[in-house]
């Protein structure tokens, strides 16, 4: 862009039809000016927080772009124009502040963010009308006016939606209603002859098209939500971006509900629906999974991935959980669940990953996007010419119930229970499956007491003989823990870690006998301890 003023008409042919007034506007000037602010925005920081002719300069390029705001307004309204200034006065209407600018309330870090946000709404009038005017065009220009026209009218509005969601936020919904207006009206004409894709040729760009999806179902009046719900639940692969931030809109549990008839009210509202709508999609045969999941702030975790299989394999995630008892899908691969659903007839023989029913971390879910990969195991398995099922239990009952199940429907055709990985939060004595106090450990933990009863001793006969198990729990391999008490009643090799720590890698080996042997790793390096029979096995020294 030169520095010379630049004379232009309204942005297409026909512009004199809603007010073309040619005007000689500066824009390189006002471009300056609006960089002059950011970057001198950009230099202040806590070391130069109390550098008064610094902050003196910001205020002074505040009031400089303000006393152009007539030349901003006009040239917002030309082609060259909208499309030089647009991005720099839609990042100043977006700017959100952080920790800093909370810490120094007394240097107007965002003063121009209201008046950028009111400037981007009143072009829409403009637009607006540009867009109306497109439409009477005859003949074969029809239908590229009217793609121009609504292209100029949607980058005013992408460049509004997200501080105007900001204003309704802060509790002024005057510019979400007026950026819901303008979508609609888009929406709408889209779909009129000559017809415009909403998604490819309105939108500026991809990210664009999935904002104003999440935007029009968020937001929209209810006719064209209800098609965009439908879009997201029934064709999920296609509309996953917008299912995916519409989902981080999500109110977090038990928190303040928002002032009724406000837009954040109705958002609030659609984002559940739209929740339940995909519940009843997966039709998952226990109830209370979804408040289950938003008490535990795993929503998206779980249900997008839930979706993808859905989508993929319809029926999978029902069938996962009546048969192996998963509900925590964002833990897994999805291609992992997959092949669980496409092995479910196999003879090949397997081993067990046991997950808990509960990940209760002090720092939040270990299991959700846990650092051992599954796939990669998997894939090793398969060398081997071996598998592995997962299954999530939330009790000690509930594990011996999967482990008989297990037993009758694949004994016969795939032996015995080859090796097993256990995770669960641990202590030296305990491994946790379902919810508990963590003081009074009942049937919701795995203790070490529990190792020596009879029950476990029968569970045993379901593994083939010196079973290999590997234990993805917080210092159970503590010297007389529970994993080297697990070691002496299976009569067997356990691997856990001393220490609180995670499992990185597990690592499947074929013994001469065509069984699985099992290696690992762990993210704290020397902290695995391996029993044999009960017996600390010792690491061999490596020698240089």
């Amino acid at each position: 862009m030169s520095a010379e003023d630049i004379r232009t008409p309204g942005p297409l042919k026909h512009s004199n039809r809603v007010g073309d007034a040619v005007e000689n506007i500066p824009v390189a000037e006002l471009v300056g000016c609006l960089e002059a602010y950011q970057k001198i925005q950009g230099e202040l920081s806590e070391e130069t927080a109390g550098n008064a002719e610094l902050v003196g300069a910001l205020r002074q390029a505040e009031r400089t772009v303000k006393t152009r705001e007539a030349d901003f307004d006009r040239a917002l309204k030309t082609e060259v124009g909208l499309k030089t200034l647009l991005p720099h006065i839609g990042l100043s209407a977006l700017n959100l502040g952080g920790k800093f600018e909370l810490e120094h309330p007394e240097i107007p870090l965002q003063a121009l963010r209201p008046w950028a946000t009111s400037l981007l709404e009143r072009q829409l009038p403009h637009y607006s009308a540009e867009l109306d005017a497109s439409l009477t065009v005859a003949g074969d220009d029809l239908a590229s006016q009217k793609k121009s026209a609504i292209s100029h009218l949607a980058s005013v509005t992408a460049a509004l939606l997200f501080p105007s969601q900001k204003a309704a936020e802060e509790g002024n919904d005057r510019f979400l209603k007026s950026s819901l207006q303008a979508l609609e009206k888009m929406y709408r004409i889209a779909k009129q002859p000559p017809i415009v894709d909403f998604g490819k040729e309105v939108a500026p760009t991809p990210w664009e098209a999935v904002k104003f999806q999440k935007f029009l179902y968020e937001y929209g009046v209810q006719d064209i939500s209800d098609v965009i719900k439908g879009q997201l639940v029934d064709d999920f692969e296609k509309f996953i971006g917008a299912f995916s931030h519409i989902t981080l809109d999500a109110p977090k549990y038990g928190a303040d509900q928002k002032p009724e008839g406000t837009m954040l009210s109705l958002r609030d509202k659609r984002v559940q629906n739209l929740f339940e709508g995909a519940m009843k999609k997966l039709n998952l045969p226990r109830d209370g999974v979804l408040s289950e999941w938003q008490k535990n702030e795993v929503v998206e975790n779980n249900l997008i991935p839930a979706l993808q299989l859905e989508s993929r394999r319809p029926g999978a995630p029902r069938l996962l959980a009546e048969q192996f008892g998963i509900y925590e899908f964002g833990r897994y691969p999805v291609e992992v669940l997959r092949n669980q659903i496409e092995e479910m007839e196999s003879d090949k023989p397997y081993g067990l990953a046991i997950y808990p029913r509960v990940d209760e971390g002090g720092d939040g879910p270990v299991f959700q996007g846990s650092d051992f990969r599954l796939e990669v195991f998997m894939g090793k398995l398969h060398e081997l010419g071996h598998t592995f099922r997962i299954i999530e239990v939330g009790s000690k009952i509930e594990l011996a119930r999967r482990i008989i199940e297990l037993d009758d429907t694949y004994a016969q055709v795939a032996g015995k229970i080859g090796f097993a990985i256990i995770h669960g939060h641990g202590t030296p004595d305990s491994i946790q499956l379902g919810a508990g106090n963590g003081f009074t450990k009942g049937k919701e933990y795995i203790i070490s007491k529990d190792v020596w009863n009879g029950g476990a001793q029968r569970l045993s006969s379901y593994f083939r003989a010196r079973v290999p198990i590997l234990l993805d729990s917080c210092s159970t391999g503590e010297n007389s823990g529970i994993g080297q008490q697990l070691s002496a009643i299976f009569r067997t090799k356990v691997i856990a870690p001393k220490i609180p720590t995670k499992l990185i890698r597990a690592i499947p080996k074929l013994t001469s006998g065509g069984n699985i042997d099992l290696d690992a790793q762990y993210r704290s390096e020397e902290s695995a301890k391996t029993y044999v029979r009960g017996r600390l096995k010792e690491r061999r020294k490596k020698h240089k």
